[in-house]
This record gives structure tokens, sequence and C-alpha cells, in this order.
């Protein structure tokens, strides 16, 4: 119940999906005591750690733009989208 569920979600997906990958930060989803670790936003976050380290955007290669979670949950679809 106090993250949301009732019989009208119980058949929605993304409603489980969100549950275990939250599409935004816990920390601010206005649900007192959420305890879900953020997911994307740190998937985001890493992603462009990764590519500074390594040397993304600087020099040789491909220009590198910095990831968004909001991508992140994009790319996260496409596997689902076709099903696999």
């Amino acid at each position: 119940k106090k993250l949301g569920m009732n019989k009208e979600r119980l058949n929605d997906p993304l409603f489980f999906y969100q549950l275990l990958f939250p599409l935004c930060e816990p920390s601010r989803s206005g649900i007192a005591g959420d305890k879900r670790m953020p997911y994307h936003t740190q998937t985001a976050a890493h992603t462009n750690t990764y590519a500074a380290t390594v040397g993304g955007g600087v020099g040789y290669g491909h220009q590198w733009k910095p990831v968004s979670a909001i991508e992140m949950i994009k790319w996260e679809g496409i596997p689902i989208r076709h099903g696999s």
C-alpha cells in the first residue's frame, strides 16, 4: 500500500518494473521512508563517469554527449518493445 499497490495496478507491468528499477530518484519520490535504491540515475552517472575516464569525446573517436536517466530508461525499453 505504501508504494501505491491497488487492484488497478495489479495488471500494470510498468508499476512492477518501477518497483524494481525506480524511474525517478527514490529520495524525491514523495513517499515517506522510500527505501528503494536509485537505479536509472545511478546508471547514467556511472556511464558518464566511465566515458570520462576512458577519454570519450576527447581527441580521437566520436564526440561523447553525456547521457541522462531518461535516455537510460528509453534504451532499456528497446529489448522489451522488440520481444526479447
